[in-house]
């Protein structure tokens, strides 16, 4: 089951609440890629297809998902996203990049 995180700040009206691990809703990564249609899910999507790794059963083998919580190195914005390792080929591995909303750095994950 996923975990949830509060952030507050005792200087500043800052709050937050992340949602990370695998939840509800990583059921399957199929699941999730489902939900969004952007081009990062898409490349995942084609990925496990053309490599014949779509609709395994247990989370914790190849493909390996959640949701993580991310801070910027640059800006410092956290944000919660899906964190997706892909193990194809010889020796081939896929791993999301993070950019952030914010300021558009973007950095290996």
């Amino acid at each position: 089951m996923g975990s949830g995180l509060l952030v507050e700040c005792k200087n500043c009206d800052y709050n937050d609440e992340f949602l990370y691990g695998i939840g509800m809703m990583y059921v399957s990564l199929d699941n999730v890629l489902d939900t969004d249609t952007n081009e990062e899910h898409q490349k995942i999507k084609e990925l496990l297809v053309e490599n014949s790794l779509e609709n395994k059963p247990n989370l914790f083998e190849n493909p390996f998902f959640e949701q993580r919580i991310y801070e910027c190195k640059k800006c410092h914005k956290r944000t919660a996203k899906l964190y997706v390792k892909i193990i194809y080929g010889e020796d081939q591995v896929y791993e999301t990049t993070f950019t952030c909303s914010k300021c558009k750095k973007t950095s290996t994950i």
